[in-house]
């Protein structure tokens, strides 16, 4: 059983032409619009065969880095399977680093990649000298989570088809890690993305936003919502008993699923006079449906861009058309706008929610 079936990082803004810069991905039916690998940082292209190459995800386990800490002679790491994910990490300076078909990888000396402990403190990833995969930005320089994934793709691998838009040059280092605990936090699952901006493209009213198509165990029952102070997008059941017996359906066990930004983008704003940098937060959070109505399958960039801002696919703003219990809505062409959309509690009958309103259960 799983609660979330598919997602995506969504990236759009404008550039001093005002000219529309979208990179997206959903389920590829139209096409790509990333690809496998890191950008060289000079001319913000990769070749095909590189792209092949970096098309692999690279994970390591919490205990078999504290294996690898307690050899005394690390060089003995070398051949041995169960180090293989050490000895093949994808970080800077890692001669023996190796992709999908086992060829070397292309690693620009100045460039950052994978996160790694540097043992020896000389900018390279040595793992016969000690280092090994972890953040060195966390108080005791581990491992993020008992498990790490690390991986890296582009939106110039080649012709964009999902937004129909020109690249940026963007270059999208993505982590995921999770813990084993016998608590709520062994149910989470976490992901980073460092998105570097190669092309030197400057992009105004940009949005970064999380695409996800959570399916709760059976996929068409379902319900959503947003907790504007949480910041958190949300997908509960639509009926008491998920499914009718399938073998991905919850029954009458039903979890709910929370999709949160932890800590958005980096910003600067000026406040009394002082420049100040923290994070935004969430700013919209939107729905389509998988039909081509106005709330349907975005089709380019400015399609996709209007969802990102929290308007429908004509542009038109998301509304609050909320008239009370048992009345369907559409949050959308009455009410006031907003750029969030069911955001009131599931369980208080006053505020507007998908549960409140009576809407059909669906795959959402």
């Amino acid at each position: 059983k799983n609660s979330l079936f598919a997602g995506s990082v969504w990236i759009g803004g404008r550039d001093e032409q005002n000219n529309l810069k979208v990179a997206a991905q959903t389920y590829r039916q139209t096409g790509n619009d990333y690809w496998p690998g890191p950008l060289d940082p000079a001319t913000a292209d990769i070749t095909e065969a590189d792209c092949s190459e970096w098309d692999r995800f690279w994970k390591v386990n919490r205990e078999t880095i504290n294996k690898f800490k307690l050899l005394a002679d690390k060089s003995a790491a070398s051949g041995d399977s169960e180090f293989e994910a050490i000895m093949q990490w994808p970080a800077k300076g890692n001669t023996d680093a190796v992709g999908r078909n086992q060829n070397p990888l292309t690693l620009h000396p100045d460039i950052d990649y994978a996160p790694f402990i540097d043992v020896d403190n000389n900018g390279i990833y040595e793992p016969e000298n000690g280092d090994y995969p972890g953040d060195p930005a966390r108080p005791n320089q581990d491992l993020p989570g008992d498990q790490f994934i690390w991986w890296v793709f582009n939106d110039k691998g080649n012709v964009k088809q999902q937004s129909n838009t020109e690249g940026i040059g963007i270059e999208v280092q993505a982590s995921a890690f999770a813990f084993t605990t016998k608590d709520m936090l062994n149910d989470a699952t976490f992901y980073n993305y460092r998105v570097i901006n190669r092309g030197g493209l400057s992009l105004d009213s940009t949005y970064i936003s999380t695409w996800t198509d959570a399916d709760l165990g059976y996929y068409n029952d379902d319900y959503i919502g947003c907790d504007t102070n949480r910041g958190l997008g949300i997908l509960y059941n639509g009926t008491s008993v998920d499914g009718t017996g399938q073998v991905n359906s919850y029954g009458d066990r039903i979890p709910m699923v929370g999709v949160d930004f932890f800590k958005g983008p980096i910003r600067t704003r000026e406040i009394n006079g002082q420049t100040v940098i923290d994070t935004l937060g969430m700013t919209a959070f939107t729905y389509y449906n998988n039909d081509n109505s106005v709330v349907g399958n975005p089709n380019n960039g400015i399609e996709i861009y209007n969802y990102m801002s929290g308007s429908i696919r004509n542009g038109q703003r998301f509304s609050n058309d909320f008239k009370g219990p048992n009345t369907p809505s559409r949050a959308y062409g009455e009410g006031p706008l907003t750029p969030f959309v069911f955001y009131g509690d599931p369980g208080v009958r006053s505020e507007w929610s998908e549960c409140t309103c009576g809407n059909p259960v669906g795959d959402k």
